[in-house]
């Protein structure tokens, strides 16, 4: 997962995205623009989740755009497309993983679309999640993916949150997820420094959580605002994160990378990560879903070289 949020206006939308990317075991970094603009549709795409699935879906989203009258056709074809190609990716990555004897599942995804309604005369904006197979849910007001925690997170972080919580919290997981759900829903930003706003108190909230808080989501690169009118989309920088010295260590710490295993274990035991509790699965299946044991796969001491990937 990574930031995205928006807002639908009668006469314009905006939408926000980071430009970090990284692999699921977080072992690799690096940045990417999330949002494909339909210029001729007065319409954008941004998607979270499966890398892959993005790819696929996007080049599905350029054909079916160039076939559809308008931004309304266009949402009512998109379920049918989403469907096809998260099926074929499936399909693909079971053959891949019966190749190469290791189990592997397609990362649940969602897409937005947000664009221009000539039926509804004013900007829209809908979320189609592989959570419910891909059925379009309509997003009024803003909408931010992940949330920061002074606000109501949206019913799709809420759906995923009472599934993976349990795991971490145990029986306080349905108590936390409920407090999440009484909190206020926040206005949309109206000027380009409440949206740097946003971003700041996700990145505070989610990126620097603990890893294994359940929340933790990363957040980094530049803040990227995108604004929608009739006939015109534009896209500018608004601010960019530190992603280096300690703000980037806090942000990584206790994740597989390779600044992470190379620092002092949290235990304070004063050996490295790498060395020390994360010594434990260096015999178990890398988390990475290779095939391999970590030991020989994801761990700096598999002669990985961490200035390559930082």
């Amino acid at each position: 997962m990574t930031l995205i949020a928006f807002a639908a206006h009668a006469d314009r939308a905006e939408i926000i995205t980071d430009t970090l990317t990284y692999t699921h075991t977080a072992t690799r970094m690096g940045h990417t623009s999330k949002l494909l603009p339909l210029p001729h549709l007065d319409a954008a795409i941004v998607a979270q989740g499966s890398t892959g699935f993005e790819r696929r879906w996007h080049m599905q989203a350029l054909y079916l755009a160039q076939h559809a009258a308008d931004f309304d056709e266009f949402a009512r074809e998109a379920p049918a497309h989403l469907a096809h190609v998260w099926s074929e990716l499936g399909i693909d990555l079971d053959a891949e993983n019966i190749a190469h004897g290791r189990s592997a599942t397609v990362t649940p995804s969602v897409v937005f679309l947000v664009g221009y309604s000539p039926q509804r005369q004013r900007f829209v904006a809908y979320g189609f999640a592989s959570d419910h197979g891909f059925a379009p849910t309509k997003l009024d007001g803003l909408y931010a993916m992940p949330s920061p925690l002074d606000r109501r997170p949206g019913d799709l972080e809420l759906h995923r949150l009472r599934g993976h919580l349990p795991a971490v919290l145990g029986d306080q997981a349905d108590r936390a997820v409920a407090a999440l759900g009484r909190l206020p829903i926040q206005p949309a930003p109206r000027r380009p420094e409440e949206w740097v706003d946003l971003a700041k108190a996700v990145r505070r909230d989610r990126a620097m959580a603990d890893l294994y808080s359940g929340l933790k989501t990363y957040v980094g690169g530049d803040v990227m605002l995108t604004a929608l009118r009739r006939g015109e989309s534009t896209t500018r920088r608004i601010h960019t994160f530190n992603d280096s010295g300690s703000d980037f260590a806090r942000m990584m710490a206790g994740s597989l990378h390779p600044m992470s295993q190379a620092s002092a274990c949290e235990c304070d035991s004063g050996r490295r990560f790498v060395d020390c509790c994360l010594a434990a699965i260096a015999d178990e299946p890398c988390p990475c879903q290779s095939g391999k044991v970590f030991a020989a796969c994801c761990s700096i001491n598999a002669d990985m070289s961490a200035t390559a990937v930082a």
